[in-house]
C-alpha cells in the first residue's frame, strides 16, 4: 500500500411524470486524460480546476479531480471514500477530496484479458472493495496457459491489501462472475464464492430436482443460483438452510432471481408471475430478504430492470434500486414506471432518504428526478452534459463523474 499526501426551475411531477421541460445551464471544464490530478479547495477559494455541469439542486463543487478513464470504470462511493480504479492502482479520496490511500494491483496484459471484459471494481462489504480481472494466466509447473479470475481484496478505510485470489477456470473457458457479490460459475458446472477474507468456498448446493448454475454473495453469505428443466428452464436461488422456492409470493410464481444486495445483509429477489397458460412472462414480484435466514423483510411493488447492487445512503439506512426506495424500516415506495409514465432509475440517496436519478429511457429526453420521502417527486431538465450523481458522501456531498474524461466532483446537496 502506498500512502500519499454541486436558479431553480422545477415543476411538481404529476403521476405520469409528464412535465414541461425547463432549461438549466452550468459551465464545465473539459479535461484531457492524463495522470491523476486532485484539487482541494474551500468554497471561498473559488472553483477547483476540474468541474462538471450538474443539476440545479447541487451547489458549486467543493473539490474536483481527474482519474484517467482507462476502462471508464464507475467509481465506488461510500460514506467516507470515493474509490477509483487507475491503470495499476486503486485510489481512495475522503470527503474533503484528499487522497487517503493508494494500493497497487496487478492487471492482466490487455492481450490476455477476455475480450470486452475490462477489470471490474466492486464493493464486497462495507469494509472491503475488490478488483476482478479475468483472462489467461500461466499454469503452474508443466501446465499450459489457463483462464482464471484474479480477485484483489482491499480494505476500504485504510487501503490495506487483504488478499489476492485466483479463481480457476479451464484451458478453454473462464470463470463467469455473477451480477451480485463475488460469486463465480466455473467451466466444470460448479460454482464458488470468494469471501471478504479471500477464501474460496463452494456455493450452496441445488435441490435434488435442480442444478447449480452460478453463485452470488452478500457480505459473508454465499448464495447458490439454480435451474430446473431443460427446454423451459426455471430459476431459483438459496443460501444456507433456505430457498427461494419456500418464499413464493403466490402459487403461480415460477422464476426467482437474485436482483440486488445492500449493505452486508440484504438480498433483493425477483420472482416471475407468468400469465395464465403462457409460461414465462407476465408480472413480476420483488421481495427483500435477510441473506442469512431467507426471512422476508419487505415486499416492494417495484424493483430495478437489471440485477445490480443497491445504492445506499452514507448512514446505510436508506437504499435505492431502479425506481425503488427502501426506508430504514425496509418500507418500499416506487416512483414512476406505471402506465404512461416514464421509467425512473435512482443513482444516489441522502441520509434523509432524498433520492436523485433519471426519468426516461435515456438520451436527450431524460429528466432529472429529485424525490423526497412522502412528497411528490420534482423533475427538471438537466444542463447539457450533466448526469445525476453516482452517490452521496457524509456531509451531504453528491459525487458526480464523467466517464469520458474521468473527472469527479463533490457538490453540496441544497435544500
Amino acid at each position: 500500500m502506498k500512502q500519499s499526501p454541486m436558479l431553480r426551475k422545477t415543476l411538481p411531477a404529476i403521476a405520469a411524470l409528464a412535465v414541461t421541460l425547463t432549461g438549466c445551464s452550468s459551465g464545465t471544464a473539459e479535461v484531457p486524460s492524463g495522470s491523476p490530478v486532485q484539487t482541494t479547495v474551500s468554497p471561498s477559494a473559488g472553483l477547483p480546476a476540474h468541474t462538471l455541469p450538474v443539476a440545479h439542486v447541487f451547489g458549486e463543487p467543493v473539490w474536483g479531480m481527474q482519474i484517467p478513464p482507462f476502462w471508464k470504470m464507475i467509481p465506488v462511493v461510500t460514506a467516507q471514500r470515493v474509490i477509483a480504479l487507475d491503470a495499476d492502482t486503486v485510489l481512495a479520496f475522503d470527503a474533503k477530496g484528499t487522497e487517503v490511500w493508494s494500493t497497487d494491483w496487478t492487471p492482466l496484459a490487455e492481450s490476455d484479458r477476455i475480450a470486452g471484459s475490462p477489470p471490474l471494481l466492486r464493493q464486497v462489504t462495507s469494509d472491503v472493495i475488490a478488483v476482478i480481472d479475468t483472462g489467461k494466466v500461466k499454469g503452474e509447473g508443466l501446465a499450459t496457459t489457463t483462464y482464471a479470475a484474479r480477485v484483489t481484496l482491499i480494505n476500504v478505510e485504510h487501503g490495506a491489501l487483504i488478499k489476492e485470489v485466483s479463481v480457476p477456470g479451464s484451458e478453454s473457458d473462464s470463470p463467469k462472475l455473477g451480477s451480485v457479490g463475488l460469486g463465480f460459475a466455473l467451466p466444470d458446472r460448479t460454482a464458488v464464492v470468494v469471501t471478504p477474507e479471500g477464501e474460496i468456498v463452494e456455493a450452496p448446493a441445488a435441490p435434488a430436482d435442480a442444478r447449480l448454475v452460478g453463485a452470488a454473495s452478500v457480505g459473508q453469505h454465499p448464495i447458490g443460483l439454480w435451474e430446473t428443466g431443460s427446454v423451459s428452464t426455471l430459476s431459483s436461488f438459496g443460501g444456507s438452510g433456505w430457498s427461494s422456492d419456500d418464499l413464493l409470493p403466490n402459487e403461480a410464481t415460477t422464476n426467482a432471481q437474485v436482483f440486488g444486495s445492500a449493505a452486508d445483509t440484504l438480498v433483493l429477489g425477483r420472482w416471475n408471475e407468468p400469465t395464465a397458460g403462457r409460461g414465462e412472462g407476465g408480472e413480476v414480484a420483488f421481495q427483500v430478504l435477510d441473506a442469512a435466514s431467507g426471512k422476508v423483510l419487505a415486499t416492494p411493488e417495484c424493483g430495478p430492470a437489471t440485477a445490480s447492487p443497491l445504492v445506499v445512503s452514507p448512514n446505510s439506512e436508506w437504499k435505492v434500486a431502479g425506481p425503488l426506495r427502501l426506508s430504514p424500516q425496509n418500507a418500499g415506495d416506487c416512483t414512476g414506471g406505471g402506465e404512461g409514465q416514464r421509467s425512473v432509475t435512482f443513482s444516489a440517496v441522502t441520509d434523509q432518504g432524498r433520492a436523485f436519478g433519471l426519468a426516461g429511457q435515456g438520451g436527450s429526453d431524460a429528466l432529472f428526478v429529485d424525490s423526497k420521502p412522502g412528497e411528490e417527486p420534482e423533475t427538471s431538465e438537466l444542463p447539457e452534459g450533466a448526469r445525476p450523481p453516482i452517490g452521496v458522501m457524509e456531509g451531504g456531498l453528491a459525487i458526480h463523474w464523467k466517464a469520458k474524461t474521468g473527472v469527479i466532483t463533490a457538490n453540496p446537496v441544497q435544500d
